[in-house]
Formats: C-alpha cells, sequence, structure tokens
C-alpha cells in the first residue's frame, strides 16, 4: 500500500496471508494425527518495525519468495498430492497446492505491475531471479532419504530436487522470459 499498489493486488496479499495461516492449522492437525499429540504453533519472535517501502527491495523480495518460491512449492505440493496415499493427506496437500498456485500467480502479478511503473528495475529483478534459482539449486539435498515418507505427503529429498530443476527448465526461465521480453 505505501508503494501505490493497486487495491486488487493489496487484497490478494491479504488473502494469501490468511491462506498461509490455514494452511499452518492444516500442517500441525496432520501432525498431530500421525504423532502421539497434538501439535501447534511454539512462540515467534516479534517483528517490528524496519519494513522497507523501497520499490526494489519490495520487487526483489517478492521475485525470490513470490515467483521462485511460491511456483515451485505449489508444484511440490500438487506432486506430494499425486503421491499421498491418505484421503486426508491428499485434499490438503490438492487445497495447499491450489492456494499456493494463488501466491505464486500474485508474486508474478506484482512483479509485472511493479516493472509497469519502474522499468528500471528490471536488471535488478532479473538478478534477484537468477540468485533465487541458484539458491533453490544449492539448497536441494540430493540423497534419497524420506522415500518411505512419501505416501504421506513428504517427499523424499531425490524427489524434490528432481521436481524443482525440471520445474526451473520448464516453468520458471520461459516465465522470466515472457516477462522480460513483454
Amino acid at each position: 500500500m505505501a508503494l501505490g499498489a493497486p487495491a486488487e493486488l493489496v487484497e490478494r496479499a491479504y488473502v494469501a496471508a490468511l491462506d498461509e495461516i490455514e494452511h499452518s492449522r492444516i500442517c500441525f492437525a496432520l501432525a498431530s494425527a500421525y504423532g502421539s499429540e497434538r501439535y501447534g504453533p511454539g512462540s515467534l519472535d516479534a517483528v517490528t518495525g524496519g519494513f522497507s517501502t523501497d520499490l526494489q527491495t519490495i520487487v526483489c523480495a517478492n521475485v525470490e519468495e513470490g515467483c521462485v518460491g511460491e511456483t515451485l512449492a505449489a508444484l511440490e505440493a500438487q506432486e506430494a498430492a499425486r503421491r499421498a496415499t491418505d484421503p486426508a493427506v491428499r485434499a490438503a496437500l490438492e487445497a495447499i497446492a491450489f492456494d499456493e498456485e494463488q501466491h505464486a500467480q500474485l508474486g508474478w502479478a506484482v512483479w509485472g505491475w511493479a516493472l509497469g511503473v519502474a522499468p528500471e528495475l528490471k536488471g535488478a529483478c532479473e538478478t534477484a531471479f537468477d540468485r533465487a534459482i541458484a539458491s533453490t539449486r544449492a539448497g536441494l539435498p540430493d540423497d534419497a532419504s524420506g522415500q518411505e515418507l512419501e505416501p504421506h505427503g513428504r517427499l523424499a529429498n531425490s524427489t524434490r530436487r528432481a521436481l524443482a530443476l525440471r520445474n526451473i527448465e520448464e516453468v520458471l526461465t520461459p516465465a522470466k522470459e515472457r516477462l522480460f521480453t513483454a
């Protein structure tokens, strides 16, 4: 709002924040169902002030978290849902995947809006995108641990890595190229 974003983008951001709270509820409920105790959130260090109102800072963070992070999260949740054998887990992951896809679309819409109002940020956005891709590639373990959890909605490390690398090449890179040539 401090940057004059359209009301539609602001509203979608608030809805996405509420979605994330619901995702936490769903995940804690699933953990409680699998475990022998009730799980819930612990304390969280409060973030006070210090939020940037610099367009470049916000847009670059959006590129990393919204465009890259949410896109990969949506595709990973879709695959986890596909592999889950428990109907409740599958339904939860399908709902989360749908929401994450909406969040990714919001991220791309914010990027498009920002480049429309400040085309000079194109280079910074491209750098942020490339940094997020490199960080994702570097942060993915390449082992098979967790294979036994896939029927329960948790992808093995090797599955997550292969999926992310494929989606970087087939989804994210072409999307970036379309946005920069538009």
